[in-house]
């Protein structure tokens, strides 16, 4: 009996890990997408930018249809240092992207 009660404990705690591994699996991939689009925007947003550091500064969960990702970047436009703060609003069960705004701090 003391076996098999421990048999069963094992799984479920294999079975629980597991779906927390997926799930951090899953919201990574997630946030790299949104983060991918914030270093796009910046570099359309200006010229002959270079990108340095990319932090994700962690996700707002507003309602079940709204999230807002926000990341900053350390860019650099020849002899001038800046960080840029680009916030992604989207629908986190459809995945589409509903805004997104672009912030320029001062420069470090």
């Amino acid at each position: 009996m003391k076996k098999w009660v421990l048999s069963l404990l094992s799984v479920f705690i294999i079975i629980s890990g597991s779906n927390i591994a997926v799930a951090e699996i899953k919201r990574e991939v997630d946030y790299e997408k949104w983060g991918k689009i914030a270093v796009e925007v910046a570099k359309e947003n200006y010229d002959q930018i270079e990108i340095s550091e990319y932090k994700y500064l962690g996700r707002k969960n507003v309602s079940e249809t709204e999230a807002i990702d926000t990341f900053e970047l350390l860019a650099k436009e020849g002899q001038k240092s800046f960080q840029i703060i680009v916030a992604l609003t989207f629908n986190p069960q459809t995945k589409q992207l509903k805004s997104l705004t672009i912030e320029e701090k001062k420069s470090r």
